[in-house]
């Protein structure tokens, strides 16, 4: 790099006509030489360039490769469930090696700690449909109904879904950097060497504690969002709690509540599980802890609808 520093140099002042006697000529020879043995490298941008000019058959190659990588990033992600499986069975053969204080720290991280936003959130969210719903009602002279929408809604579908979609913001979110950050720092490699499992020691708790805490905050949500509705109810159209609490339990039963708290395990179960999997396949570097983070999120919550949607067809199925 000196060397052709120098001969650009020397070929600038004697471009302006100057005299220069410097013996970097001489060398430059066998650095040229050096260079032509490697072809000359094509600049990024230029690659890009010519990728989305290529022809049709680059860009069906390039949807197969992504759907590849789709695929094997979900075997990648089921044979992850299948390991997870596998430990709750062997923690199922010797109960006494279950980490209940771990469990329990993160429960009270997940769960605890997460009661102001789930409660803020949710409170929010059923003023907003209490309203809607008012408003579309009024045409109709059915206003009264709100409180039966409110009521079906929000305990089957809204108060659970509105809250694993906070969790998995969240707790998810937070699992995936910490694990990442450990296989950053190689704390995954040394408890492998000192004996201790990283399923059971990291893993488990982690899951555990969502499948406990996301229960008792959807419990939580579903409160909150029903009495958001009695407050826009009560302020819009005068009526009160009573009122309003003898509409809803003509509108619900006992089967709505249980339909809606039956989906809360298995959704806590699939955050867990995929926010483990992207903190423990993170790259040791800084980039891949914040892009596995992101994809813990996204993936997350896309298995959570996706599951939402297997729910809705069994209990459409079922006839419940």
């Amino acid at each position: 790099g000196g060397l052709m520093a120098l001969h650009n140099l020397v070929e600038r002042l004697t471009t302006l006509g100057w005299a220069v006697a410097c013996p970097v000529t001489p060398l430059m020879a066998t650095v040229e030489k050096l260079l032509n043995q490697y072809p000359p490298q094509q600049p990024v941008a230029e690659k890009m360039l010519t990728w989305w000019h290529d022809t049709w058959r680059h860009r069906l190659a390039r949807m197969g490769m992504v759907a590849h990588m789709l695929w094997e990033t979900m075997l990648a992600l089921l044979s992850f469930l299948g390991e997870v499986m596998v430990a709750y069975g062997r923690l199922a053969l010797q109960p006494w090696r279950f980490p209940l204080r771990e469990t329990s720290a993160n429960v009270y991280r997940a769960g605890v700690r997460a009661v102001p936003i789930i409660a803020l959130t949710t409170f929010l969210i059923g003023i907003v449909l209490a309203y809607q719903s008012i408003t579309q009602l009024a045409r109709f002279g059915a206003q009264i109904y709100t409180v039966n929408l409110l009521g079906l809604g929000i305990l089957r579908e809204v108060g659970v879904l509105i809250t694993a979609v906070v969790v998995a913001g969240r707790s998810g979110s937070a699992f995936t950097a910490e694990l990442g950050i450990m296989t950053l720092n190689e704390e995954i490699s040394a408890l492998r060497v000192i004996g201790l499992d990283p399923l059971r020691t990291l893993v488990i708790p982690r899951v555990t504690a969502l499948m406990v805490a996301l229960p008792a905050l959807t419990l939580l949500a579903n409160l909150v969002a029903l009495a958001g509705g009695a407050v826009i109810m009560a302020s819009l159209m005068d009526i009160a709690l009573a009122q309003y609490l003898s509409q809803l339990a003509k509108a619900i039963s006992a089967q709505h509540f249980w339909l809606g708290m039956l989906k809360a395990p298995f959704f806590g179960f699939v955050i867990g599980c995929v926010a483990c999997y992207e903190g423990l396949s993170t790259a040791p570097s800084a980039q891949s802890v914040g892009l596995h983070t992101t994809r813990s999120v996204v993936r997350g919550l896309f298995l959570v609808i996706i599951l939402d949607a297997v729910f809705s067809i069994i209990y459409a199925t079922l006839g419940v």
